[in-house]
């Protein structure tokens, strides 16, 4: 949500066997802020671990969305370049 008043990133540094309590931490955050939340997301603010499912959706507008999904089902229908950001492809009918 380009639009929204003001946008979280927060960045932690996560040193081995401290993943899941950095992962707690993080949900927390997110918890206790959702009350603000404007629903959306910025693409330019996703993480390396945002790369499926709806927080890449809400990263752009529905319409915009919907327009790159079918791009990508004509462009890239087996989902060749998934490794970023994934957009998935339409499901054939």
């Amino acid at each position: 949500v380009r639009d929204a008043d003001f946008h979280l990133y927060a960045v932690t540094p996560a040193f081995p066997g401290t993943e899941d309590a950095v992962d707690r931490e993080i949900a927390g955050l997110i918890s206790a802020l959702s009350p603000f939340s404007a629903g959306g997301g910025c693409f330019n603010f996703l993480g390396v671990t945002d790369v499926e499912g709806d927080c890449v959706e809400r990263a752009f507008d529905p319409q915009a969305y919907a327009r790159l999904v079918e791009l990508k089902s004509s462009w890239d229908p087996q989902n060749l370049f998934r490794l970023t950001h994934n957009i998935r492809p339409a499901v054939p009918a």
